[in-house]
């Protein structure tokens, strides 16, 4: 019986043997362009596709067109961390995710300023041109 493999990301390459395994892709810069993501999160064409961005979205507030304005308020500004291979999907499958650090402020009534908020996210573009979300949560968290 052989085991196949399922990436669903736009990115291609082999992924790791193992849940185990380094999961960290050698790259110099994202593997998707910028502006490519900021078109397809103006355009609400997101999901969230594992259990941890699942839950990140119950947890911390986020729904699609929250999290899409995120991504084109804050990526532009936003500071690359690295790329990895993430497990999800129902059905067990792997994509090549860029994550990143958004820092956005906000106006806080209550305390009289302007007040930081810095979150991580952590996404593929799928072969279909769709933004899938592995991760989104408030940085540290």
């Amino acid at each position: 019986m052989i085991n196949s493999v399922k990436v669903v990301s736009r990115y291609f390459s082999n992924p790791p043997a193992s849940v185990s395994a380094d999961r960290r892709i050698k790259t110099a810069a994202a593997l998707y362009p910028l502006q490519e993501v900021l078109d397809l999160a103006r355009s609400n064409k997101l999901v969230f596709w594992s259990k941890g961005a699942i839950d990140d979205a119950q947890k911390w507030g986020f729904d699609v067109e929250g999290l899409c304005l995120l991504l084109v308020s804050g990526l532009p500004n936003g500071r690359y961390i690295g790329s990895e291979w993430c497990l999800g999907g129902q059905n067990g499958s792997w994509a090549a995710c860029d994550a990143y650090a958004l820092t956005s402020y906000s106006w806080c009534e209550r305390q009289g300023k302007n007040v930081r908020k810095d979150d991580y996210v952590k996404f593929a573009i799928t072969t279909a041109g769709i933004i899938i979300s592995a991760s989104n949560h408030p940085e540290g968290a």
